[in-house]
Parts: C-alpha cells; structure tokens; sequence
C-alpha cells in the first residue's frame, strides 16, 4: 500500500510535508526539511543547444502526489507574496513613527533639562511627563516594529523554500516574487534617500569633529568643570562614532540597491568580466626596431598589391562592355543577314 500524502499550510503560508511516496525518481530527504530532493544527472560542461532540448525531455514526469504537491507550494507562494507587499508597507509605517516618537523624545529632553536649570517645578514635571508618555509610544512602536521584521523575515524564508522545492519538482529555476517594482519612481526615491543620508553623515562628522576639538581643551586643566566635561564629551564621542557607523551601513545598503535596479546592471557586469578575462589572457610582445621595419616593408607591399588590384578590376571591366557590345553587333549582323535573305526570296525572278 502506497504511503498517503499529508500536507498543511501554516498561518504565514508555507506548506509542509509529512510523508511523501514518490515513484519514479530518486529521492532524498535533507536534514531538518520534508522537501524532496529529485536528483537530475547533467554532464559537466556547457551543454549546446540540442544538448539543453534533451534535458528539458528527459525531466523527471511528476507523479499525481508530486503534482499536488506543487499546486500546494504555487498557492502558498502567491499568499506570501501579497502578505510580503502587506508586511513591507507595515514596516515603513512603523519606522515612520518610530522616528517621529525619537525626535520628540530629543525635544522633549531638552526641554526638561531647560526647566531643571530654571529650577521651575511645574514646567519641569510637565516636561517628565510628556516624556516619558514619548517613550512609551517609541517602546510600544519598537516592539511592533521588531514583531514586524521578524514576520517579514519568516515570510522571506518561505518564499525562498517554495522556489527551491519548485525547482527540484521542475528542474527549472521559477521568477521570484518582487516586494516593489523596479520603477522609475523607486529609483528617484532611492537617489533622495542617498542624497539626506550623506547630509546627515557630513553633519554628524562636523559634530564629532567639533567634540573632538573640545576634548583636547577638557584635556589641559584639571579642575571640576574640565573633569565633569571629559566624562561628558566621551560619552558624546562613543555615541556619535556609533550613530555613524549605522548611518554608513544604511548608506550602503540603498547604494547597492540603487544598482541593482538598474535595468542593464546585469549587461554591466558580463562587459567588464569579459574585458578583464581578456587582459588575463593577453601576454604582451615588445617588438624590436628590426621587426618594426620588416612589417612596415609588409604594410607597404599590402597597399601596392591592393593598387595593383584595383586597376586589374577596373581593366577587366572595359574588357567585359567591349565583349559585350562585341556580342551585340555579331547577333545584329545576324539578324541583318536573315532580314536580307527572306528579302532577296519576296522578290519576283
């Protein structure tokens, strides 16, 4: 009796695989995972044309159960890839906010530590209040945002296993999903984002730059102030050097994306691979003055055999019309002769 096929779709979409009996093709099961694993022999090498129409042939049949089984990871991977748009626009709404409850914790601090200095009491709680009411929403937001990204992590995860399972059932690599289109208007969203964020960085370096200036003064005396100051300005340091690290990494990263949505990057790419296997294999010959001299002789040979021809060309072709209207006067004297014979026979004796 054939094992029955017992499958199960999980809340974020990914199917799995309990027990699976497949006919046919070998299979094999990786560790951790119910996905099976079809083993297509392929010859080392570039295969040629015919070659790949022979492959694509001999590609394992699916069985009934291999069947289903793909229907259940097609379904599963259109669900994921709507809940991947859904979760990415979730996320830029949570980061959004987050920073939103960052800037008005900043301001909010500031206006406390205003108060204290006052030593207004009335002003100063208020202040407390509406702070820390700040950074329960920064907290609240955080959490989400952290809940978000995990989500949206496992929802990539399945999506990436459905590709593969699809392409051990196939022997064909599937399209994969995009979270955003590759547009025009992505690219110039991307082109602002690069442009704030080198601002930022730029400010965030003067600002370190100008710590930095004022440690070396904490530096030189050694009195309460300098000292309170010295604690102060490392604090600073440490936390700028931080925040610019991070802003670098960001950077980065929608740097790279910048030209990876390029829609030629690929061409890009295989041009300059090209160019650099061909300097690999090129190995430079230096000529010497004698060799020089004798391809000059053979270069100038070149030119006057290519004259000669040219006028050998040109020679043929006056030979050729003068044969030809040699070939029409004889067939006009021809026809001539016969006109003036049928003549001579019209006329009385």
């Amino acid at each position: 009796m054939p094992k029955k096929l017992t499958t199960s779709v999980n809340s974020i979409g990914k199917v799995k695989v309990n027990k699976l009996h497949l006919k046919g093709a070998k299979l094999g099961q990786h560790k951790g995972s119910d996905k099976p694993n079809v083993k297509i022999n392929i010859k080392a090498g570039k295969p040629t044309q015919k070659q790949a129409k022979k492959h694509v042939k001999n590609l394992p049949k699916l069985t009934k159960k291999q069947s289903v089984l793909r229907r259940k990871v097609i379904k599963s991977q259109k669900k994921n890839s709507t809940l991947q748009k859904i979760m990415h626009f979730i996320r830029d709404k949570l980061q959004a906010k987050v920073k939103a409850a960052k800037i008005k914790i900043r301001k909010h601090i500031k206006k406390t530590k205003k108060a204290m200095l006052q030593n207004r009491k009335s002003k100063y709680d208020k202040a407390v209040k509406r702070l820390n009411r700040y950074k329960m929403a920064y907290k609240k937001y955080n959490t989400s945002l952290f809940k978000a990204n995990l989500k949206l992590n496992k929802v990539k995860s399945t999506i990436l296993d459905n590709l593969s399972t699809i392409k051990k059932l196939t022997g064909k690599r599937p399209a994969r999903p995009h979270a955003k289109a590759h547009s025009v208007l992505r690219n110039q969203l991307l082109n602002k984002k690069i442009k704030s964020r080198t601002r930022k960085i730029t400010s965030l370096k003067y600002r370190l730059a100008k710590n930095l200036v004022y440690l070396k003064l904490a530096k030189r005396r050694h009195d309460a102030l300098n000292k309170t100051m010295l604690l102060h300005l490392r604090n600073r340091i440490h936390r700028l050097r931080d925040r610019i690290s991070q802003r670098d990494k960001i950077l980065m990263k929608s740097i790279i994306r910048r030209i990876r949505l390029l829609p030629n990057y690929k061409k890009g790419y295989k041009a300059i691979a090209k160019n650099v296997l061909a300097l690999k294999k090129k190995h430079l010959k230096f000529i010497t003055r004698k060799q020089n001299r004798q391809v000059k002789k053979l270069q100038s040979r070149i030119k006057r055999l290519f004259r000669i021809r040219k006028t050998l060309h040109k020679r043929k072709n006056l030979l050729k019309k003068e044969l030809d209207s040699a070939k029409g006067k004889k067939y006009l004297f021809k026809k001539i002769a016969k006109i003036h014979s049928t003549f001579v026979k019209m006329q009385p004796n």
